[in-house]
């Protein structure tokens, strides 16, 4: 496993102060459409942007109702629930908890519904994630390849969805998308909390992904690193 990285600078002019912010902390493409889901740890952040690349149109749905069912069904109150991953194949979705409130909650939501903000059909699977120095790292991304859910998971000293603590390091891992069972996890070199994975490349003996780093500074700029994976 070798990383690469390549830094981007962001426009002053596209600044959320955070309490307004949407947090946009998923991206998730299926077919011809983006869709961004907002994380759920506000009341303000339950929105749904589907894009459709053909035409250029944007259609935003509310996830209130959702989002309450998720929490019903998981018993995971206001303070912990926090979706930044998802994965939809056209028929059915999975969310991914970050687990990084006080109950450290990491699991993932298998709703068996095309539309997701009409979900009625829904189940919850706990995960244990591996550690550093005892805090357990929490779901930050997932992306599919065939029947693996590749995922990034961050360890942060925190008890907060919403306030920002010392990064204590990153993961890699693979999930069986069918049973959901942990297939690995590799702690990935260095000090840095990804929140973004993509697949950019794959070979016959190795995949190769995007991460994006979220460096917690009010500097507009995040690095985006090439890891590579034998398989």
């Amino acid at each position: 496993m070798h990383t690469t990285q390549y830094t981007f600078q962001g426009d002053p002019a596209l600044t959320f102060y955070k309490p307004e912010k949407p947090d946009f902390e998923v991206l998730c493409q299926y077919a011809d459409r983006f869709y961004i889901l907002g994380s759920g740890s506000t009341a303000k952040r339950n929105m749904l942007v589907e894009f459709d690349i053909r035409t250029a149109k944007f259609l935003t749905k509310d996830l209130t109702a959702t989002y309450k069912k998720l929490k019903g069904i998981s018993e995971i109150n206001d303070e912990n629930f926090n979706i930044e991953g998802a994965v939809f194949n056209g028929q059915s979705w999975l969310l991914f908890n970050r687990g990084n409130g006080n109950d450290s909650k990491n699991g993932i939501f298998r709703i068996f519904d095309k539309e997701l903000a009409n979900a009625e059909n829904i189940t919850f699977t706990t995960l244990k994630l591996p550690n550093i120095n005892h805090i357990e790292s929490s779901f930050t991304d997932a992306v599919l390849l065939n029947d693996d859910i590749f995922f990034v998971s961050t360890a942060e000293d925190t008890e907060s969805t919403y306030a920002d603590g010392e990064i204590l390091g990153s993961f890699i891992g693979s999930i069986n998308s069918k049973t959901l069972n942990l297939n690995f996890t590799y702690r990935i070199p260095g000090l840095h909390k990804f929140e973004g994975i993509t697949l950019f490349k794959k070979a016959d003996k190795t995949l190769e992904f995007l991460l994006c780093e979220d460096r917690d500074t009010d500097e507009l700029k995040t690095i985006v690193y090439k890891l590579t994976l034998s398989v």
